[in-house]
């Protein structure tokens, strides 16, 4: 049990923004991105790039993508890569595919997040308004459809940078706790899109994180039956003493 409920931790620490634990500060990795993007721009031109994005998101209510992941730490000999498909609806639905390496099932409908292992028929259910950790994954893949320079300075130290045709967003966490753990996120855009393609996630031992976003879809037509989980009978739902704890 103890390891499926370590897997929401999972996620949040390894695709989520606000407690990202991963970029190496210590292997040159920082060194090269930065002289990638260039200068950072200017406090106006930073609001003249959000108010584009903005723009754009606005007539976005949905998106699907194909989603690659791939990690490389000092502890592992090769790179840990996932695949799956995400699908998102405004204001908070979500339904997640990974395929591989481990089959897995992310649904939220608003208010409850199911995560689901169909090799081991296990389930857990977290209620996002009890649960903090659920809540925080929901906002991540929401700010995905709604740029906020407001939000996201409440919690994090935000450049901007324009290398050739993409916009690049460089968040340093302002929490000391956050710092322990977390070097920056990077959230990459092209020019003239209101979907990010590309989070870049550098941490402080060595680790690195790249999930990019591939054939995105605006405004599929989509089923609202894939927002709703119906919970296999022949399924255990392993932390149900412990769904609406904030742990």
């Amino acid at each position: 049990m103890r390891k499926r409920k370590c897997f929401l931790y999972f996620l949040l620490l390894y695709f989520f923004l606000p407690v990202f634990p991963t970029y190496a500060d210590n292997n040159g990795t920082e060194g090269n991105l930065t002289a990638l993007l260039g200068r950072p721009l200017q406090s106006q031109e930073i609001r003249e790039v959000v108010n584009k994005i903005k723009d754009v998101q606005k007539g976005i209510d949905a998106i699907s993508a194909v989603a690659y992941q791939r990690k490389k730490t000092p502890l592992l000999a090769k790179e840990i890569a996932t695949e799956g498909t995400i699908i998102l609806k405004r204001p908070n639905l979500l339904h997640w595919e990974v395929k591989s390496p481990e089959r897995i099932t992310i649904i939220v409908d608003g208010k409850i997040m199911w995560i689901y292992h169909p090799d081991s028929q296990e389930a857990q259910k977290y209620i996002l308004s009890e649960q903090f950790i659920a809540r925080q994954v929901m906002e991540f893949f929401s700010s995905a459809m709604d740029m906020s320079l407001e939000e996201m300075g409440k919690r994090f130290d935000v450049a901007v940078y324009n290398p050739n045709t993409s916009f690049v967003f460089e968040m340093r966490p302002k929490s000391s706790m956050a710092a322990k753990y977390l070097t920056a996120v990077y959230i990459w855009y092209k020019n003239g899109e209101g979907v990010p393609y590309k989070f870049e996630v550098l941490g402080k031992n060595g680790n690195t994180t790249i999930m990019e976003l591939r054939d995105v879809v605006v405004n599929p037509s989509l089923k609202e039956s894939l927002f709703y989980f119906d919970v296999p009978a022949e399924a255990i739902i392993t932390n149900r003493e412990n769904e609406g704890m904030g742990y």
